[in-house]
């Protein structure tokens, strides 16, 4: 009887053991929303400035910005997992759930700076709504999917860039630099699953 208890304890303490090891495991493979991270900005020191607003909203809803990244990243990670990439689809699902952090963010700093984050290129304007002709429809090739993400990443990077060197206002500044902090992760990890695809 005692060895049954002892043996029962000691199954459980394996699998408790297995469960953290997965849990580790887990927690070094996923992508830290920005939300999770240490922030160099605040969103309360945020006031109306309809020229820094302007000067962003491209990247909200624009042709290579965050709502074009989260389409982006569902279709591919759908279509790697059909194509029996899984662990690849996870990872491409992670960085869509970081962009949508992105999006969010923007969308804030955008009413903070007056304007009304409705899907246009340009807004408040409604014209120039944001389409999903703009989204690639690579589905047969996971290289590909993967190399295409890869630059959409680096066009990313390269728009915030231009942005902040038209920017005065430093908190806007500090946002943009914190997402392109996380697109250079994103840059990272897809360099890192392309060289598994070569």
């Amino acid at each position: 009887m005692e060895e049954e208890i002892q043996r029962e304890q000691e199954q459980r303490q394996e699998q408790e053991q297995e469960q953290e090891q997965e849990q580790e495991q887990e927690q070094s493979t996923t992508i830290t929303p920005i939300e999770n991270k240490q922030a160099s900005y605040d969103l309360s020191r945020l006031s109306q400035d309809i020229k820094s607003a302007r000067i962003i909203a491209p990247a909200y809803s624009g042709r290579n910005s965050e709502l074009g990244a989260i389409l982006q990243y569902a279709y591919f990670a759908t279509w790697l997992e059909k194509l029996g990439y899984l662990d690849i689809s996870e990872k491409i699902m992670e960085i869509g759930e970081t962009e949508m952090h992105h999006l969010h963010l923007l969308a804030q700093t955008l009413v903070r700076l007056g304007i009304d984050p409705i899907y246009t290129a340009h807004p408040p304007q409604r014209d120039a709504y944001f389409t999903t002709r703009l989204i690639n429809y690579i589905n047969s090739d996971a290289k590909k999917i993967v190399e295409c993400a890869l630059k959409s990443e680096k066009c990313a990077i390269s728009q915030y860039q231009s942005m902040i060197s038209c920017l005065t206002n430093q908190e806007v500044i500090n946002i943009l630099n914190d997402i392109i902090s996380d697109e250079n992760e994103h840059i990272e990890i897809l360099n890192g699953i392309l060289s598994t695809l070569n």
